[in-house]
């Protein structure tokens, strides 16, 4: 027995290379444990806004199960990524509210759309189609996008338990606070928060099990029953139609939503997990990453089948990467999982919002995070990304965002002359400054948001001027790779963000550093601290160092 089980543990260490990236089976599965039930809300979610286009419950709560098995499998098998699948909130949202109760689709039209954009999106990677649409996307658009999605998420988790609730007068108000599921809510986020502070191992599985626990003793609501037969009312027949005669321009739009999104959300995603697994190459490859595609591409095409909205990576894998799962063992218990909860409904599906809404919220603070990489002093990107970021959670749609905000960044690319960038020298009799010129206006950039940081984010050194006589400037919000201090006490390491890969932070960072010295030579500061507040400047000279946090970057707000 302890050789057969000897042997299995070093196939399935073989297999995911999980001794080649510093993990153990045991760290895995409790990786996919967490990340699981951090996920398991849709189970709850989904059939909720689908029922909504006349979908039995127990049809959506098997189409998510199995949708979100097989794309997890297949990602974590064949790609050995530690990332999690499933159907996307907004993207179902988008589907009942935006597509079939809106009039636009009906509803087999609608689910043959997330059928075809599945496809769609395998053709895509095949083709490496993705990596050009994310390179004409602009860079402020998709941070953006990130941002609007944690805003919606967290939307999602305050809405579910009761914090945000609608108002007919004032659009949305606070919830009724004599709910203690409310404050158990809250408590559960202390705890989880608590325990990522100190950075306890398994502290976010731990949380969501105690939190359960008090609801079911308190509620006396616990699961009546563990065992359950799927069965399926609707066949794939019923849920989409690909014949020609069954097909409509109407249904282009909605492929092309379903599409963009799936690529912007799994390439960001993708990146910034991975980031944080540290399974990245020095090159910026990701081992696998096709399979990141190919994964949701299948999973879309079967859950679309039996009548569910589309597969994304859940952005709240980053709690199971957090637990330490590196390898595709830990994706492929969530998958197993998932499969496990077409038997087990009743006991997965007893777990409570009040457990599981504290981890979305830090999720969407996780993912708010990528702000800091917009340059907010530049409109032609801020007003772009604040659209993309905000039409997100106040319309309840990511597409809807992602248009905005791309509209909007094309529009500029035409009022501020960029777009003469593209064109060539000899049809215009000149060439718009270049390198020289761009950094000019970076010059600048730093310039005005460092004044702005003497007059406002900056507290005065106790004697009035900053470190060897300087005059004490606060610090550069615009050098985003900087090291930073918390509360002038705490350092930081640096953090780079879900876009932008290890190299070009450390060239942006390397950049910013050169060009900050420049304007803060001229007064007598010290260079290597002008942008750093003045305790930790101040202690960075007593203790001979320069304030660089460390060499590893992780992932922004990570949780």
């Amino acid at each position: 027995m302890g050789s057969r089980k000897g042997r299995l543990h070093g196939a399935l260490c073989e297999f995911f290379e999980i001794d080649k990236r510093q993990s153990s089976v045991a760290t895995e599965i409790r990786a996919g444990i967490t990340t699981f039930l951090t996920m398991s809300y849709i189970l709850l979610v989904n059939p909720q806004i689908l029922a909504q286009i006349g979908y039995p419950k127990s049809d959506v709560v098997i189409a998510t199960a199995v949708g979100a098995g097989l794309a997890s499998l297949v990602c974590g098998i064949f790609g050995n990524l530690p990332f999690g699948l499933a159907p996307g909130t907004g993207l179902s949202a988008y589907l009942s509210y935006g597509l079939v109760l809106a009039g636009v689709l009906s509803r087999p039209q609608a689910m043959t759309a997330c059928f075809l954009s599945g496809a769609a999106l395998a053709l895509c990677a095949l083709a490496q189609l993705s990596t050009v649409i994310m390179r004409v996307i602009p860079r402020a658009v998709k941070l953006a996008t990130v941002v609007g999605m944690g805003l919606l998420i967290a939307l999602i988790g305050m809405v579910s338990i009761g914090l945000v609730v609608p108002n007919e007068d004032t659009l949305v108000t606070l919830g009724d606070l004599s709910d203690y599921h409310i404050w158990l809510a809250l408590f559960g986020l202390i705890v989880t928060g608590s325990m990522l502070f100190h950075q306890i191992k398994g502290g976010v599985l731990a949380s969501i099990v105690l939190i359960t626990l008090i609801v079911w003793c308190v509620d006396q609501d616990g699961p009546s029953r563990v065992l359950s037969v799927p069965h399926l009312q609707y066949g794939a027949t019923r849920n989409i139609d690909v014949r020609p005669s069954s097909l409509s321009l109407d249904m282009l739009p909605p492929v092309l939503a379903f599409l963009f999104v799936g690529i912007f959300d799994i390439s960001g995603v993708m990146f910034g997990l991975s980031s944080l697994a540290g399974i990245m190459e020095e090159d910026g490859h990701i081992p696998g990453s096709i399979w990141a595609f190919l994964g949701p591409a299948l999973g879309t095409m079967v859950a679309a089948m039996a009548g569910c909205s589309p597969i994304i990576i859940h952005v709240e894998s980053a709690a199971g990467i957090r637990e330490g799962g590196k390898t595709g063992l830990t994706a492929v218990v969530v998958g197993l999982l998932f499969l496990l909860s077409l038997f087990f409904a009743p006991l997965f599906g007893k777990v409570p919002t009040a457990a599981t809404a504290p981890i979305l919220i830090l999720v969407g603070a996780m993912m708010i995070g990528e702000s800091q990489h917009i340059d907010w002093a530049d409109m032609s990107q801020a007003i772009p990304a604040f659209l993309t970021s905000m039409m997100m959670p106040f319309t309840f749609s990511i597409p809807n965002g992602i248009l905005f905000g791309v509209g909007m960044s094309a529009t500029f690319f035409l009022t501020t002359g960029e777009f003469m960038d593209y064109l060539p020298g000899r049809l215009l009799g000149m060439k718009r400054g270049g390198k020289e010129e761009e950094e000019a206006q970076e010059s600048r950039r730093l310039q005005t948001i460092d004044e702005r940081s003497r007059l406002r984010l900056s507290p005065p050194a106790p004697s009035g001027k900053g470190p060897k006589g300087g005059s004490g400037s606060g610090l550069d919000h615009s050098a985003h790779y900087q090291p930073h201090m918390l509360f002038d006490e705490q350092p930081l390491t640096r953090r780079f963000s879900l876009i932008l890969s290890k190299e070009e932070a450390d060239e942006h960072s390397a950049r910013d550093r050169e060009l900050s010295s420049s304007l803060t030579g001229a007064s007598g500061g010290s260079v290597r601290h002008a942008f750093l507040p003045a305790a930790a400047a101040s202690r960075c000279e007593r203790d001979g160092s320069d304030g660089e946090g460390g060499e590893e970057g992780v992932f922004a707000a990570q949780i």
